[in-house]
């Protein structure tokens, strides 16, 4: 069994961070299987975005207490696995 990683922080997390900067960041986790962003308005949902080539903010947006699963093989683009209502959540 593989032991996962500890809680790690980062500056490319940042709300005020760049595309780019997440970009990149994301590119070099690339040895990861997966990756937990817990995060804020806008940037939560502008990485998002950015990720599944949506231009539109208004085609995707994150409710607070929101989830929503991306899938991605290079950290350049992704696709939307699913997206789940705070309410389901029970929040």
């Amino acid at each position: 069994m593989v032991e996962p990683d500890a809680l790690k922080l980062d500056d490319a997390l940042l709300n005020e961070t760049s595309a780019r900067q997440f970009a990149g960041w994301l590119r070099s986790r690339s040895e990861a299987r997966h990756v937990l962003l817990v995060g804020h308005a806008p940037s939560l949902a502008e990485h998002a975005r950015a990720l599944l080539s949506v231009g539109d903010p208004e085609a995707l947006w994150l409710s607070k207490g929101g989830l929503a699963c991306l899938e991605t093989e290079d950290g350049r683009s992704a696709v939307l696995k699913f997206l789940i209502a705070p309410k389901l959540l029970g929040g």
